[in-house]
């Protein structure tokens, strides 16, 4: 016997495995998850008070700039949902701003107004 074959029959499923005989193979599309449902009911109480929290986060200019980021971005993600992850070919290699420096901007400039 080869290499390949025994590779070949070492990832192949054993039809007369236990496996294939169980009866529940897990929740139906479309029905909820019973154990999350109660978890999600009583998170849902405090949504309010975590986005206000959130917002105290964000601007509080005492909270260090990378608190004050990821509560707003938290916040944007919420309420707008999560941007979508793209990326663009071509343009102009030249005209690009690394993110480091924005932000580094950014917070160069909010010090500089205190």
């Amino acid at each position: 016997m080869s290499r390949k074959d025994t590779e070949r029959k070492r990832t192949q499923k054993n039809p007369n495995s236990l496996a294939n005989l169980r009866m529940g193979r897990g929740r139906p599309k479309g029905v909820p998850n019973k154990v999350t449902l109660a978890l999600k009911a009583y998170a849902g109480q405090y949504t309010t008070e975590a986005v206000d929290a959130l917002v105290t986060i964000g601007r509080s200019v005492e909270m260090p700039p990378q608190a004050r980021v990821a509560a707003w971005r938290e916040i944007l993600d919420r309420g707008n949902g999560k941007p979508p992850q793209s990326m663009s070919v071509g343009g102009d290699p030249d005209n690009r701003t690394p993110v480091r420096q924005i932000i580094h901007q950014y917070v160069t400039d909010e010090r500089g107004q205190k």
